[in-house]
């Protein structure tokens, strides 16, 4: 009878397959529910006691006892304690979360130890494979028995009290019988002992490989850093220079986060030791991080200055948030878009309605935090946010960051109570905290922005405004498009028409998509308010003369051979420079080369602009990368006060970008409008230097540029009895219009301060200086000086349409209605004449 068959009437055998497979689907179904960390304990107890099951039934049975042929039955059993050990281990933390690869790793040993029982049947070819895994095995297993040595002492003796301590012993008893498997196998088949070794070598030499470049890069790491310490010019911070000359690789990207995202080595190793949360998301154990963190020099850079390698290099800001409480039970449940288009006007208004969820529903800590950062259009702005608190929408109230900073953090911090809080970020991104999340709970939020749309190619383009936050695998979506008046409407094929231009969409939520309709030739309506009109023209590319005498290639590993070839063609005959090594070079025929193999080798660059002496016969050609660092990470260095303080508004400096990418620091300084600025390709630079042209920035108080929709916004004195333009248009200027002053002038002057304040005020927008705040009750509101301000537009809505009345509009209409009521009730005359 063939072992097959053997095994198929061997009961014990069966019933440990089954149980197996059993465990592993209630092992899974927290990961697949999203269910809470405190309601694991119940998956535990089921998947310990079907390993206790089996071991009774092997003894019962009398299938463990020596010479019935136990060996493969004992690896179903070490199998089933190995899924109620990992399954203990979200409760009482010995291996933090284990990585991707690790998990494969021990789901295909296990897969391979249950082969063994069909050895005999298999193919050489598969005898090979399989005696190469065990030597994997073998490898894994002892690393998991000296990683739980210490706790050796403490689980047998626990045992007396707590039988479930024994799991610490698991991977020292697979260790043990993958020896006596071992030596049960060569006896048969003699080869396989050479595929066992290989298998060792194998994960040796590649444990090996990566200790070694782990060290050669923490080498990189810290001898760059010491050399910008002693060497560098001071004016960036000593990680910048790091950041550039490294590898952005899966290794570097370790040796940032051990200790942040991955476990090290630590002198308090317990039992009891609970997760930790570090970096915005729960340690992972990978055995490699492990091994080399033990066998090489720690990083010399701080957590602070590890965090912001992360941020540059693997756009990690939301991660990066600090946080007030946890949030490691909130999942986002459910995201309700609104959208209303005016292609005519080419601005959209979007509402994000936002539901999170805390699985946790029993247990210490029950209240948690949602942090969520929204990724905006270059240009659009926060116009509006609300807080569901008992039940009821709660508008927020737009006040200093300052005070609304504090506000939220005294609140969350101390006292445990409703707030929520949107503040602007650098790099057209906006985080919103909301508190509290309570145990079981789900609690709804709204965010409304107004952006302009993309003019590409003929059509008026609106992507999907997305954001980071608490997971979204299992979260439902709605969505509702109103385009006004749109021709042409093109929409995934996931959309339903509901009506004429109208577009809905009900599923799983999805963060990528766009929609996009034939651009119209923009209309003349306009929006009044406080005695101004704001209206929308097209913009037109308007060059000046530009005598280009100096040149200089802001070069950086986006650059290609041909590239720098193609340009300095064209420039040669000019002075041409680079910055290198915190100084200004003159880039000749000789030196070309090895300036640009040095340059060439920078992950990205942060020029300064300030080292310009004439930026009006200077141009700087840039090709940027997708990650650099924002100008908020390089606050308080002496570099940013350098290119603040001598930034010239008369003397802007002129920016060709060979790429429709623009790096993080270009785009800071693009939105506070420091460039006159053109992207294309070579061809369109040779013409422009052909010509002695470059595009001029033809903004002022009362006009800005919203270049990706191709229209300028107009704020002229005057006033409007009526019109079907939204309010966004004020808004959607008044940010940019700050933006563009924030650039010009210095932020500790008052007078300037308070003239943008005003001006944020009545646009009811978020900006550097303002963010909106929701809070409890108003006696919160009035502890913290928070004021709503009556002159001003307020939160937006799907219904900011039309000219708001003005301050005297308003006591007319006020006049009209009492009017009209004293003349349908005459006693309501008598009244008012009486109060009077």
């Amino acid at each position: 009878m063939s072992p097959i068959s053997l095994r198929l009437k061997d009961n014990v055998y069966i019933t440990g397959i089954s149980l197996i497979a059993l465990s592993l689907i209630i092992f899974l179904i927290p990961t697949f529910s999203n269910s809470a960390t405190d309601e694991t304990m119940g998956f535990f107890a089921i998947n310990f006691l079907l390993s206790v099951l089996y071991f009774i039934v092997g003894i019962a049975s009398g299938r463990f006892r020596k010479g019935t042929g136990r060996l493969h039955l004992i690896f179903l059993f070490l199998i089933l304690a190995l899924i109620s050990a990992y399954s203990l281990n979200r409760e009482m933390s010995v291996f933090q979360q284990s990585t991707t690869w690790m998990c494969i790793v021990l789901v295909g040993c296990c897969v391979n130890y249950i082969g063994f029982a069909l050895f005999a049947a298999a193919p050489i070819i598969l005898k090979h494979i399989m005696c190469c895994v065990l030597g994997l095995a073998t490898v894994l297993f002892v690393y998991l028995s000296a990683y739980l040595l210490p706790l050796y002492g403490v689980g047998f003796a626990a045992f007396l009290v707590l039988g479930i301590s024994l799991h610490t012993f698991i991977p020292l008893l697979f260790t043990i019988y993958t020896i006596v498997l071992l030596r049960r196998v060569v006896i048969t088949f003699p080869k396989g002992l050479y595929s066992y070794f290989t298998g060792i070598i194998l994960v040796l030499a590649f444990a090996l490989i990566f200790i070694l470049k782990w060290n050669s890069t923490v080498s990189t790491i810290n001898n760059e850093y010491r050399k910008q310490l002693v060497d560098g010019d001071g004016n960036l911070p000593a990680w910048i220079r790091v950041a550039q000359r490294i590898e952005a690789g899966p290794i570097t990207e370790r040796i940032l986060k051990a200790g942040l995202s991955y476990a090290v080595p630590a002198e308090d190793v317990s039992f009891l030791r609970m997760p930790e949360r570090n970096f915005g998301e729960e340690q992972k154990h990978d055995p490699l991080v492990m091994m080399s963190s033990m066998t090489t020099e720690r990083v010399q850079l701080s957590k602070e200055e590890r965090i912001n390698i992360l941020k540059s290099l693997y756009d990690s800001r939301h991660q990066a948030e600090e946080r007030l409480w946890s949030g490691e039970n909130l999942v986002t449940t459910h995201v309700d878009t609104r959208l209303k288009l005016w292609p005519a006007l080419r601005i959209v208004y979007t509402e994000k309605i936002i539901s999170v969820t805390n699985k946790n529903t029993k247990g210490w800590g029950r209240s948690e935090e949602a942090i969520y950062t929204f990724h905006l259009p270059e240009g659009g702005v926060v116009t509006s946010l609300s807080l569901w608190i008992n039940g009821k929408e709660e508008k927020a109230i737009l006040t200093s960051k300052e005070k609304a900073a504090n506000a939220y953090t005294t609140i969350v911090g101390v006292e445990q109570r409703d707030p929520s809080v949107i503040h602007w970020q650098e790099g057209n991104r906006v985080s919103v905290r909301v508190f509290p999340v309570l145990a079981g709970e789900t609690r709804p939020f709204k965010v409304g922005i107004t952006s302009p749309t993309t003019l590409n190619t003929g059509d008026i383009v609106y992507d999907n405004i997305w954001f980071d936050g608490p997971s979204f695998a299992s979260a439902k979506e709605e969505i509702k498009a109103d385009l006004v008046n749109a021709s042409g409407v093109l929409v995934p094929a996931s959309f339903n028409k509901t009506g004429d231009n109208h577009f809905e969409r009900s599923g799983k939520y999805n963060p990528d998509w766009n929609l996009s309709c034939t651009a119209q030739p923009i209309v003349q309506d306009a929006f009044s308010f406080d005695d101004h009109v704001y209206s929308v023209l097209p913009n037109v590319i308007e060059r000046q003369s530009a005598v280009l005498s100096k040149i200089y290639l802001d070069i950086n590993s986006s650059w290609t051979e041909d590239d720098f070839a193609s340009v300095w063609e064209l420039v040669k005959d000019r002075e041409v420079l680079a910055y290198r090594d915190g100084e200004i070079e003159r880039i000749t025929e000789k030196n070309r080369n090895d300036m640009f193999a040095a340059l060439g080798k920078e992950r990205f660059s942060i020029f300064p602009f300030y080292k310009i002496k004439e930026p009006t016969r200077s141009l700087v050609v840039s090709k940027s990368v997708e990650m650099s660092p924002n100008l908020d990470e390089l606050s308080e260095s002496t570099f940013l006060n350098k290119l603040e303080n001598k930034f010239d508004p008369a003397n802007r400096y002129r920016l060709f970008n060979l790429s429709s990418t623009i790096s993080p620091y270009l785009a800071s300084l693009r939105e506070k409008r420091y460039f006159h600025y053109e992207a294309g390709s070579t061809k369109l630079l040779q013409q422009l230097l052909q010509e002695n042209k470059f595009v001029a920035l033809s903004e002022n108080d009362e006009e800005v540029i919203i270049h990706s929709a191709g229209i300028k916004l107009v704020k002229k004195p005057g006033t409007l009895e009526q019109s079907a333009a939204p309010d966004h248009l004020m808004r959607l200027f008044n940010y940019n219009h700050i933006m563009q002053q924030l650039g010009e002038h210095p932020m500790h002057d008052e007078a300037f301060t308070e003239k943008l304040t005003e001006v944020a005020r009545q646009s009811y927008i978020v900006t550097p200086l303002f963010s909106l705040v929701v809070l409890e009750s108003q006696k919160d509101y009035d502890r913290f000086d928070i004021k709503q301000k009556d002159n001003s537009l307020q939160n937006a809505s799907m219904k900011s349409t039309g000219a708001v009345p003005e301050p005297h509009e308003r006591a007319l209409i006020i006049l009209a209605i009492v009017a009209l009521l004293c003349a349908r009730f005459p006693y309501l005359l008598k009244f008012f004449v009486w109060k009077a």
